[in-house]
């Protein structure tokens, strides 16, 4: 039996449960804040893509209908020259090395890469490292887009870089440089390449950065250390139809990406036509 003078239990005073519940709330609001930000901002991520597509929360891939509407960016040539910088000298070891420092270049290519995508994903609300590409091409092969690739409807072109020689008075034809470009080429899936469209390998395609506003979606090297080949992924952005030859391809803007689709897009057999 307790003893009659025992005191009474001391109580929280009620400041405390409030205090309590004011940092509950507190890290709730911080941790909803944190996780809609990194949400909406990485779509790059597969899991953030997956759950965005599920709440109908994507930004749409549309193109765009004015070239002065177009995201600011700098345009690149195979080569370069005194006017533009050339794609294999602005992607090489060491301008990655500048674009992350301190990270190896296996590592420092794939943030470009990480960056590029989400320019794509999010229509280019924030451009990163954006760059147009123009050009004079070989086309290598053409082959249709599939469900594993980035984007499943439309082809995707791969084509050589052709460049002036280094000694231009031995001859003036273009001669092959080492530099590949592939186009994706967003259709229905009901779209065929018209018969007088050019496309055939050994032909030659002609990009500029206006009507064709091919930008750099995705960068990865091969060959060897001594011939080194850097190949771009790009993407048309303007417009309805994209120009080949002669003839204008109409283009379907998709509904949805795969970010999780392999780059480089064409592989091994794709090469071959």
């Amino acid at each position: 039996m307790p003893k009659a003078n025992q005191p009474e239990p001391r109580k929280r005073p009620s400041i405390f449960w409030w205090s309590m519940i004011n940092v509950l709330a507190l890290a709730f609001a911080i941790f909803s804040w944190t996780s809609c930000y990194f949400l909406f901002n990485f779509p790059e991520r597969p899991w953030n893509y997956s759950v965005l597509k599920k709440l109908d929360r994507l930004p749409p891939l549309d193109f765009f209908e004015d070239p002065k509407d177009l995201p600011k960016a700098s345009t690149l040539l195979p080569k370069g020259d005194a006017k533009t910088d050339g794609i294999y000298q602005k992607l090489d070891t060491q301008a990655l090395k500048q674009l992350a420092p301190g990270k190896s270049p296996a590592e420092a290519l794939a943030a470009l890469n990480t960056r590029l995508k989400r320019n794509y994903l999010t229509h280019f609300k924030n451009p990163d490292n954006l760059h147009y590409i123009r050009g004079t091409w070989r086309i290598i092969s053409v082959r249709r887009l599939t469900e594993q690739d980035f984007l499943s409807d439309g082809y995707v072109i791969l084509a050589q870089a052709l460049e002036t020689p280094e000694d231009a008075t031995l001859t003036t034809e273009l001669v092959p440089y080492p530099v590949e470009m592939e186009v994706i080429l967003p259709t229905t899936a009901e779209q065929e390449i018209p018969e007088d469209a050019a496309l055939m390998a050994d032909n030659v395609l002609s990009v500029d950065r206006l009507p064709h506003a091919l930008a750099l979606l995705h960068v990865s090297r091969s060959g060897t250390p001594d011939e080194p080949v850097t190949r771009v992924t790009t993407i048309p952005l303007l417009g309805t139809s994209f120009p080949l030859g002669n003839i204008r391809l109409p283009l379907e803007a998709p509904t949805f990406a795969n970010p999780e689709a392999r780059f480089p897009l064409v592989r091994g057999d794709d090469e071959g036509g």
